[in-house]
């Protein structure tokens, strides 16, 4: 006998919401990409190579800062309280507390540093460095993860980067081309979508809480989830700083614009973990989390051994596009593209760790693979230059990989268990097959 309607509806229902879910944030995503690809391409035009270095450098250094003022908050808020709905209200009161006082002290570091190391346009650095202090505004979408609706904050934070697009382009063609004004009128951007992200969700949010959850528990809880997270973010962008030291702001441009290219690649490897995530602490309560993660791994593995082939093979016909200067990158960015399918596998894993609770566990990944990134750039950016912060970039990823399924298997879930022996040797031809299908379309594209 078949299973009613009432049996099915539940599951059916969190599967079109996962499905739409990801569905938004893919396409967010690939606005977002293409807004930051033509910015990157206006900068890379008029601004000097060690321009361009120097503020694709800062944006990293924003983004290590956006992991320490975020301390894990976020994602401990849509863990407990996607299990505990009445707990919500006191847990975002911590949460943007917590957040608050780390972007203070994030942002006193930062202008301290600008100041003392010299640096070009410092006013305009301090002042764009502030932005962090919106971020607790960011916690009031909330209520829409945790009931997977996520097309309101998508949409909004899409129109902040076509925003930001405007304004860069506005920028540059009024001759404005020092890095300072530039990074701070995107900073002012991101700023102003935080606060439209509270202001439009502030109906789905529960009656202020008259004092949050006790500061020592959530703490414990957040900590290690953010070092974590700031370990991943720095074993992302560490070779910055010793591509910065070693070899200049001119090869520092260089290899940020590969770099550039393969975060928008690993998109859908970001964010369909991140969507699942109230979906998989759900199963691992029910004792289900090894299946389920490996119901998603066959569709991200097989994309990211895809993209990896078509990328590789377009890599120098990509590069060309942001001037003469970039094709010296290509074998760079095809290194990068080594570590594509250990990203798509990497980011899953992590998620289905945070869903167990086991935040520690992360904390113990992300330093370890931060030692090995380490390590790697030590020992093959003086012997390879930018190609060597790449392969330090890719066998940091693969052992993101191999720490993560040891730490899930401690837990008893194992999720390589439940796929396939077959999709191991078919990744490869799903790269050829990637790589075949750029060199056609290269072909037939106009020159």
């Amino acid at each position: 006998m078949p299973p009613s309607s009432s049996e099915t509806s539940p599951t059916a229902s969190i599967a079109r919401r996962l499905l739409g879910s990801t569905g938004w944030l893919v396409i967010g995503r690939l606005v977002t990409s293409a807004c930051t690809l033509l910015i990157l391409l206006q900068l890379a035009h008029h601004l000097p190579l060690a321009g361009f270095g120097r503020i694709t450098f800062y944006l990293a250094v924003m983004m290590v800062i956006g992991s320490v003022s975020d301390l894990g908050t976020g994602q401990i808020v849509v863990q407990k309280s996607a299990q505990d709905e009445l707990s919500l209200a006191a847990l975002l009161r911590t949460g943007r507390r917590v957040r608050m006082v780390m972007a203070l002290v994030s942002w006193l570091v930062w202008t301290l540093w600008v100041f003392s190391s010299g640096e070009p346009d410092a006013l305009w650095l301090s002042l764009a460095g502030l932005f962090p202090l919106t971020f607790g505004l960011e916690l009031s979408t909330v209520p829409m993860r945790n009931a997977i609706q996520l097309k309101a904050p998508v949409l909004i934070r899409t129109g902040v980067n076509v925003l930001n697009l405007v304004t860069v382009t506005l920028l540059i063609q009024n001759s404005v081309t020092r890095t300072g004004p530039l990074f701070f009128a995107m900073s002012v951007g991101f700023a102003l979508g935080n606060v439209a992200l509270h202001f439009f969700h502030r109906g789905t949010l529960p009656p202020k809480a008259r004092q949050g959850v006790p500061w020592g528990p959530f703490l414990l809880a957040t900590i290690p989830l953010g070092l974590g997270a700031l370990c991943q973010q720095l074993y992302f962008w560490i070779d910055n700083v010793f591509i910065r030291v070693q070899l200049g702001e001119e090869a520092l441009g260089l290899y940020n614009l590969p770099v550039r290219l393969f975060s928008f690649a690993i998109l859908v490897a970001v964010l369909a973990p991140s969507a699942a995530l109230p979906w998989l602490s759900r199963e691992h309560a029910a004792g289900r989390l090894g299946p389920a993660i490996a119901r998603l791994a066959l569709p991200l593995l097989a994309l990211g051994a895809g993209a990896a082939g078509f990328l590789a093979s377009a890599s120098g016909t990509l590069l060309q596009l942001f001037g003469e200067s970039f094709p010296a990158a290509q074998s760079t960015f095809q290194y990068l593209l080594m570590a594509l399918v250990f990203v798509h596998a990497g980011a899953l894993l992590s998620t289905g760790i945070i869903a167990t609770g086991r935040t520690g566990d992360l904390l113990y990944i992300t330093v370890a693979a931060l030692l090995t990134n380490l390590l790697g750039n030590a020992i093959l950016i003086p012997s390879m230059g930018i190609d060597g912060a790449a392969v330090a970039t890719s066998l940091t990823e693969g052992a993101v990989v191999l720490f993560a399924l040891l730490a899930l298997a401690r837990t008893g879930v194992l999720p390589c268990k439940h796929i396939p022996l077959w999709v191991w040797p078919a990744l490869p031809g799903i790269a050829y097959l990637g790589w075949i299908f750029a060199q056609g379309l290269l072909r037939i594209l106009p020159a």
